[in-house]
C-alpha cells in the first residue's frame, strides 16, 4: 500500500485499502488470500468470504455485504442478504469454552510418574 500527499488530500493505491471495526479482521485474511491473478467473479468471491468472516467475529460489522465492481463496462452493485452468508461457525472445533472450564473447577491432578 503506497501514500503520496498532494497539498490538501491523500493518494492511496494498492491492492485494497479497508476502514472499520473489522478491518483487522479483513487485513490478515487478505494479506494471505488476495493473488493478482483472480478472476472479477474470485475476487468478488473472495470479499463476501473476507467481510463475511469479520462479520462472524466482530460484533460492530453489520450483518450484510454490499459490494460496487467498478470497470470499463461500468458499476455493478451486488447485495448479499445476512441470512445467506456463510457463517463460520463450522472452523471452530466444538469443546468447553475458557468460562466454562474455570466454572466447572480445576481440572484434576493426574500422576504421570
Amino acid at each position: 500500500m503506497k501514500f503520496e500527499y498532494h497539498g490538501r488530500f491523500f493518494w492511496l493505491s494498492g491492492f485494497c485499502f479497508l476502514s472499520g471495526s473489522g478491518s483487522a479482521y479483513l487485513y490478515g485474511f487478505l494479506d494471505q488470500a488476495w493473488k493478482d491473478s483472480l478472476t472479477k467473479e474470485e475476487a468478488e468471491d473472495l470479499v463476501v468470504k473476507a467481510v463475511s468472516l469479520a462479520i462472524a467475529r466482530d460484533g460492530a460489522s453489520g450483518g450484510v455485504v454490499r459490494t460496487v465492481i467498478i470497470n470499463s463496462e461500468g458499476v455493478k452493485r451486488n447485495f448479499y442478504a445476512g441470512d445467506k452468508l456463510p457463517t463460520w461457525y463450522e472452523e471452530i472445533a466444538p469443546g468447553i469454552s475458557p468460562l466454562e472450564s474455570l466454572l466447572s473447577g480445576p481440572a484434576p491432578m493426574v500422576d504421570t510418574r
